[in-house]
């Protein structure tokens, strides 16, 4: 009997614990946006004070301006929203905040008046 509570236990611990997958997916994502006016699709490349320098896609179709850029390793589409000066783009915790030649990096969690975590300068517009 102390035998079939123990194979019980595990069986039941086996059924509760999380089960653990290594997935990894690669998703191809194509944009279809409607609006007036032309649209434009730019590749502009970053040197920061820290990290490697890295390309940012800006898509720009009124109404909808996009970047498309890399965040600790992952590809992150951001949307501009409002701003003082310069275009400001957010995404999840992330604003990339670019104004003439100069770009700035944000991490909401840090706080509304936190520095930003990285200074990015334009390189040049990458073909």
């Amino acid at each position: 009997m102390h035998l079939n509570a123990l194979v019980a236990a595990a069986i039941l611990l086996a059924m509760t614990a999380p089960a653990t997958l290594a997935l990894e997916a690669k998703i191809t994502l194509e944009l279809d946006i409607d609006g007036t006016g032309t649209a434009e699709q730019r590749v502009v490349q970053y040197a920061c004070d820290k990290g490697e320098p890295f390309k940012v896609t800006y898509i720009n179709a009124a109404p909808n301006y996009l970047a498309m850029m890399p965040v600790n390793g992952d590809q992150v589409l951001m949307r501009e929203v409002l701003s003082a000066s310069g275009a400001k783009y957010v995404a999840d915790v992330w604003v990339w905040w670019t104004k003439g030649d100069e770009a700035q990096l944000y991490d909401l969690r840090d706080g509304p008046d936190a520095a930003p975590i990285d200074a990015c300068y334009t390189v040049t517009d990458a073909p």
